[in-house]
C-alpha cells in the first residue's frame, strides 16, 4: 500500500491558527511604537523651541530680562507663531545671593490625547 505524503486539513488549520495569533501579537505593536514615535517628535520640538527662546533670553542678557520680563509673569501661556500646537511661558527670578544672576524658567506644554504635556527647561544668566 502506498503512503500518502501531504497535510491533513486539520494540520493546516492549525498552523493558519498559529500564524494568525503570531501575527495579531506582531500588527498590535505599531500603534504602540507610532505612538512612542509621535510623543518623541513633540518632545523633540518642543526641545528645540525651548533652545531657540532660549537664546534669544541669552543673547538679550541680563537687562533684556529686567526690561522685558518681571518676576511677576502673568500666569498663562503664550503659542509659537509657527502653528506647532505648543505653548511657552517664562519666569524669571533673582537669585539670591549673590543677586548678580537671574534663574529662567521656560514652560512649554501641548496636547496629546486631550491631556495638557509639558516639559520645563531652565537657565542662568548673569549680569
Amino acid at each position: 500500500m502506498k503512503s500518502k505524503k501531504g497535510f491533513t486539513l486539520l494540520e493546516i488549520v492549525i498552523a493558519l491558527a498559529i500564524l494568525a495569533i503570531g501575527l495579531v501579537g506582531i500588527l498590535s505593536l505599531f500603534p504602540v511604537g507610532f505612538e512612542a514615535s509621535r510623543r518623541a517628535s513633540m518632545l523633540t520640538e518642543a526641545t528645540i523651541h525651548a533652545q531657540q527662546k532660549m537664546e534669544e533670553f541669552k543673547q538679550g542678557g541680563y537687562d533684556y530680562l529686567d526690561t522685558t520680563y518681571t518676576d511677576t509673569v502673568p500666569s498663562g501661556y503664550t503659542a509659537f507663531t509657527d502653528g506647532s500646537g505648543l505653548e511657552w511661558q517664562v519666569t524669571v527670578a533673582e537669585i539670591n545671593p549673590p543677586g548678580n544672576l537671574k534663574s529662567v524658567t521656560l514652560d512649554i506644554k501641548w496636547q496629546e490625547k486631550g491631556a495638557d504635556k509639558s516639559e520645563t527647561f531652565v537657565t542662568y544668566i548673569a549680569k
